[in-house]
């Protein structure tokens, strides 16, 4: 079993958990007058929440790989759609670790996420960095040695 795999698993697995506990813990209701500051239903904030959900796979600044969409200045209607669409447990073809995460965020977080993509502005070159090191990982995960 692959990487992949195994962490597409633990994220279907732990879904139900995470969904529960984002809905259940009491975080302060503020207003959403910039994604940073905005604190969402976890209690926590958007860039810390942003962080926990999006930067593995999407980068800290939004700037994308390969396999995964730069999120870095999207308008935050595209941003909610695109999140209500891979939240959508009808939605056959979406990456099921995008489902998961997609689909434990509450109304609150995904306004709050997307003021804080639509102000993200990538880091100039870190898309290229992630994506050499994305390949790298993969190479090395099929067992070819590095360069």
């Amino acid at each position: 079993m692959n990487t992949i795999t195994k962490v597409a698993i633990a994220a279907f697995v732990a879904a139900p958990i995470i969904v529960y506990t984002v809905k259940n813990t009491g975080g302060e209701k503020a207003p959403h007058n910039d994604g940073v500051s905005a604190v969402v239903e976890s209690g926590i904030t958007a860039d810390k929440l942003y962080a926990q959900k999006c930067a593995s796979c999407h980068g800290q600044n939004g700037e994308g790989s390969d396999a995964h969409p730069k999120l870095a200045g999207i308008a935050k209607d595209v941003f909610v759609a695109k999140i209500e669409k891979h939240s959508n447990i009808q939605n056959t073809g979406a990456n099921p670790v995008m489902n998961s995460q997609a689909s434990s965020l509450s109304k609150q977080d995904i306004e709050a996420l997307s003021v804080y993509v639509s102000s993200l502005k990538p880091v100039e070159g870190q898309a290229d960095a992630n994506k050499t090191a994305k390949k790298q990982e993969l190479k090395l995960e099929k067992g070819g040695g590095g360069d």
